[in-house]
């Protein structure tokens, strides 16, 4: 019996460590969204009061500027704007380091070189348009290589590897530089026409677009170069007029293969606060669920909350589940009232629409086009948790997975149980009246401790995939526990396989305790199930985009698990 509760209890503990409790914090990106026109101020202002009013502990907002910092880190940024002022004063800095050389007044040349280089960086995607203005970029860094060149200073090399760089296929300006200059730079471009350090091939969605380096245009997609130096830089695709959004590479040694997706370049912004902006409510409706998890997996978040603006001062937010692109529940409130209640309700999981005097349900957006989710739609549908299971899946798992705990229980105690009956069983000869009831009752509740170990198993990996949590992905610690499951599999296949039963044979010590081997080999195995089965449920939900449905049928000769859904 002591197994029994160990076992028992080990059971408890494992489904207890798939609870979300134990999950780090799990954070949120609020992303507004608009189809036609729609004020970037007063969705960044929205966006804010409902990321500022999230104060659940198992969810935490991301600071929009953060966010926005990241994705145009980590994915594209709006294209550099540069005024007539700023151009002016950036000629009038190149020519006054030009004076400060030929007085050999190398200080002042590089004071006047880095602000211009300044410019020149940050906005090299925007100068480096029109050939005449690339040309005098790659004039004013060559300055500065002459400064290296003059001084002997041994950054001259990698200096002009990197004006290189910064205007990739660009003569400079006839005359106005010094040979040892013009040479250095012939020198960096032979290189990499003998030994190119770098390949690039970028591709986009639609292809036959422009593609530009640094502002340059260079070809169009499908397009291949071997010939720029390793380093970082911008790239452009632009099918239309329109400047496209600035992609940061680094290319190495080696081949960098780039895929550039222009429709979805055309509707994310990040001005004034990082969204989307769709031409149509019909476009939005089929892109923004990819769209928000695209958002979403490039800043690091675990959800993203859709939010828009309704008529008068009505805000909408959906809640999207990154890792598995589900829309899990929906809210409609009073942007001046009521906010916070709104989305305490939401990080519960609760889809309600909280405009008008009673709080009522609402069917929450599922994702795509042809889903009808307005004022039409409410009805008293069941709240599902905080993760989009809904309350009845969590409470028939829980029920379920109490009935395997007792199975486990049974089957452990009835194997317990074996040793005594077997040795009961060979304490009578083999003519003794006694001998075959009582062998045939050993038997038989060999075989009953090995149905309530199997179905325990079954009932278990059923409870599992009812009553755990949503997670995004296919969290570590899943695999942890389906790595413990593999270890009792394992136990128990080599309990069974190493097991001497007694056969037809007169019970004897040594094969009573190989059979008790085997007993405890089965129940093993159906404790493994539910373990086992903890992240291939994830997967599987991921697979099926959350729409898993399971389902018993029993019957006098079998009991069977069904798992339907779409693929």
């Amino acid at each position: 019996m002591l197994r029994s509760i160990f076992a028992t209890s080990f059971i408890l503990a494992t489904l207890a460590s798939a609870s979300p409790a134990l999950a780090q914090p799990r954070s949120v990106l609020v992303l507004p969204w608009s189809a036609g026109d729609s004020d970037p101020a007063t969705l960044a202002a929205r966006a804010e009061a409902v990321a500022g009013a999230l104060s659940s502990g198992e969810l935490t907002a991301l600071a929009l500027d953060g966010a926005r910092a990241r994705f145009e880190e980590h994915g594209s940024a709006e294209p550099p704007s540069v005024t007539d002022s700023e151009v002016d004063q950036w000629l009038s800095l190149s020519r006054l380091a030009v004076r400060h050389l030929a007085h050999a007044d190398y200080a002042a040349a590089r004071e006047a070189l880095l602000q211009a280089q300044q410019l020149s960086e940050r906005a090299a995607a925007e100068l480096n348009r029109e050939e005449t203005r690339a040309r005098q970029v790659l004039d004013t860094c060559l300055y500065e290589v002459r400064a290296y060149v003059e001084t002997n200073d041994p950054r001259a090399a990698s200096r002009a590897m990197e004006c290189r760089r910064l205007v990739p296929r660009i003569s400079p300006s006839p005359y106005n530089h010094t040979p040892e200059v013009v040479e250095l730079l012939g020198r960096v471009d032979r290189e990499l026409a003998a030994a190119p350090p770098g390949s690039l091939h970028l591709d986009s969605e639609p292809s036959h677009c422009a593609v530009r380096l640094n502002g340059i245009e260079l070809g169009a997609t499908p397009f291949v170069s071997a010939d720029l130096a390793t380093g970082e830089y911008r790239v452009q695709v632009e099918c239309a007029s329109a400047r496209g959004r600035v992609h940061r590479i680094r290319l190495g040694e080696g081949t960098s293969t780039v895929r550039i997706d222009t429709r979805f370049d055309g509707v994310i912004r990040s001005d004034t606060v990082l969204r989307l902006a769709y031409a149509s409510a019909e476009d939005a409706d089929a892109q923004r669920l990819a769209d928000a998890v695209s958002v979403g997996s490039t800043v690091g978040a675990a959800e993203v909350w859709l939010l828009s603006l309704e008529a008068g001062d009505v805000v909408r937010v959906d809640r999207v589940l990154v890792g598995s692109s589900t829309a899990l529940a929906s809210i409609r409130a009073n942007a001046l009232s009521g906010l916070g209640s709104a989305v305490a309700s939401l990080a519960q999981g609760h889809s309600e629409d909280r405009t008008g005097a009673q709080v009522v349900a609402l069917t929450r957006w599922r994702g795509g086009a042809g889903v009808v989710d307005d004022e039409e739609s409410l009805s008293p549908a069941g709240e599902s948790s905080g993760w989009g299971r809904a309350d009845w899946e969590i409470g028939l798992g829980v029920a379920v997975g109490v009935v395997a705990i007792s199975a486990f229980a049974v089957s452990l105690a009835l194997a317990d149980d074996d040793y005594r009956l077997g040795l009961a069983s060979s304490a009578f000869p083999v003519n003794a009246p006694q001998y075959l009831r009582s062998r045939d009752t050993w038997q038989s509740q060999r075989t009953l401790s090995w149905a309530f170990g199997l179905t325990g198993g079954v009932l278990g990996a059923l409870a599992v995939s009812l009553a755990m949590e949503e997670e995004h992905g296919t969290p570590w610690w899943s695999w942890v526990v389906g790595g413990v499951g593999a270890a009792l599999a394992v136990t128990g296949a080599a309990l069974i396989g190493t097991a001497d039963d007694c056969g037809n044979a007169r019970p004897a010590v040594t094969c009573i305790q190989g059979s008790q081997r085997l007993d405890f080999g089965v129940s093993t195995l159906g404790m493994a199930m539910p373990l086992l089965s903890v992240p291939f449920v994830f997967l599987l939900r991921d697979v099926t985009r959350g729409q898993v449905t399971p389902s018993v049928e029993v019957t006098a000769q079998s009991a069977m698990v069904h798992f339907g859904g779409s693929w």
